[in-house]
């Protein structure tokens, strides 16, 4: 089938391999692959291959995504890196909100997530409350603080709010092998929401430079980050600044560069 200039479009950006099929039936002039994550089941996998053999440009989250990707690739095509932003205003400029305390977590409590974590540090700050906000799994663990407040499902639009009541934002993330190229949203959202983060180092994250970031080794202590992002909690008007250079709109001018390069 040849492709009609008059019904194809011009570019396609795809972020699900699985989605692939839609290349053959839109028949674009250009795809530009966007990985967001590294797969490990073989038909995922499978289908990220056939991807970047139509791809011709490679956009992904972080390093270690496109390392994966790279690795399975049937061809060479051009490709960036490109992580996650954050709708800047949207979590910056919050009109109420009151005085800060305790830390929060934004997000899924699946697999990724580190329960074990959560309990050290909510046992070892009794004083501090620890949000949690995400669909609470049935099969969370027992024994957990009564300092830790499961807060369920919380709408988008009242997230920046929520994260505006805390001083420290978690990312608590576990030793599954999805979370090393990860490049999770909350980041920068918490950064231009005003905290300080406490967050597992992963590959990823080691190698971001956001001030009043706080990481701690995977199944390591830590008590000593939280300890140290509590002492040093002053609003973190540094963190902010960064988080603005990673506005969606920003990203989106470097994603068309790139797109405009490859076309070149």
């Amino acid at each position: 089938m040849d492709r009609d200039p008059k019904k194809s479009p011009d570019l396609l950006i795809i972020d699900q391999p699985l989605l692939g099929g839609l290349i053959e039936i839109l028949r674009p002039k250009r795809v530009i692959y966007r990985p967001t994550d590294a797969h490990y089941d073989p038909r995922t996998r499978e289908a990220e291959r056939r991807v970047v053999a139509l791809a011709d440009g490679v956009v992904a989250t972080s390093r270690s995504v496109l390392d994966d990707v790279l690795a399975g690739a049937p061809r060479v095509v051009p490709t960036a890196v490109l992580e996650n932003g954050v709708e800047f205003e949207r979590f910056s400029e919050v009109s109420e909100s009151g005085p800060r305390s305790g830390a929060v977590y934004v997000g899924a409590l699946d697999k990724r997530f580190d329960w074990r974590a959560l309990k050290t540090l909510a046992n070892a700050f009794p004083n501090e409350s620890f949000k949690i906000a995400g669909p609470v799994p049935t099969s969370k663990p027992i024994g957990l603080p009564s300092n830790v407040i499961f807060l369920g499902p919380v709408s988008y639009s009242d997230i920046p709010k929520l994260l505006n009541s805390a001083k420290i934002g978690l990312l608590p993330m576990s030793t599954d092998p999805s979370n090393d190229g990860r490049s999770p949203m909350k980041y920068y959202e918490y950064l231009a929401a005003g905290l300080n983060i406490v967050a597992t180092s992963t590959e990823t994250l080691s190698e971001r430079t956001g001030p009043g970031v706080h990481l701690y080794e995977p199944v390591g202590d830590p008590v000593p980050a939280m300890a140290a992002a509590l002492a040093s909690y002053d609003g973190n008007s540094l963190g902010k600044a960064y988080a603005g250079d990673f506005s969606w709109s920003k990203r989106s001018q470097r994603l068309m560069k790139f797109i405009q390069e490859t076309g070149d």
